[in-house]
C-alpha cells in the first residue's frame, strides 16, 4: 500500500501553562510549571495535584475536551480563510478504549462538536 507524506504547517496548543502554541511554549522553554489541587484524594489522602487548564467557565468533561480542542484548531487554521476548511482534514487522536477515565463519546462524538464549536466542517478521512 501506497503511503502519502503528511506535513505539518501549523501548530496550536491549549495547556495549564498557556492557552496558544506562543504561550505555551514561553512557558516551557521558561521551565514554567503550574500544577493545582484537584477534586481528587490520594489513598494517603493528600490532595492529587494536576496540571489543569483553566478556562474562561468551569466545563468539565467532553465539553472541556472540546472547548480546548477547537482553540487549538482554530489557532491551526489562523490566516487560512473558511472557505478553504471544509477541504482540509482533521485529524484527532484520543485515548485509546481501554484508558482508565477515557470520556464516552470520543470517537463518534468530539470530531462533531468540534465542528459546532467552530460553527465549520471539516474534510472527512478514513481511519
Amino acid at each position: 500500500m501506497p503511503s502519502r507524506a503528511i506535513a505539518i504547517k501549523s501548530t496550536g496548543l491549549v495547556t495549564s501553562v498557556g492557552l496558544s502554541a506562543p504561550a505555551t511554549c514561553a512557558a516551557i522553554r521558561a521551565k514554567i510549571s503550574n500544577p493545582t489541587e484537584t477534586r481528587f484524594i490520594d489513598s494517603g489522602g493528600e490532595w492529587i495535584m494536576a496540571h489543569q487548564v483553566a478556562l474562561e467557565k468551569p466545563w468539565r468533561g467532553r465539553t472541556k475536551l472540546t472547548k480546548m480542542a477547537a482553540m487549538a484548531v482554530a489557532e491551526c487554521l489562523e490566516g487560512i480563510p473558511r472557505e478553504h476548511w471544509p477541504s482540509i482534514p482533521l485529524l484527532l487522536c484520543v485515548a485509546e478504549r481501554e484508558r482508565p477515565g477515557r470520556l464516552e463519546g470520543l470517537d463518534d462524538q468530539l470530531f462533531l462538536e468540534i465542528q459546532k464549536e467552530l460553527e465549520a466542517s471539516f474534510a472527512r478521512s478514513r481511519a
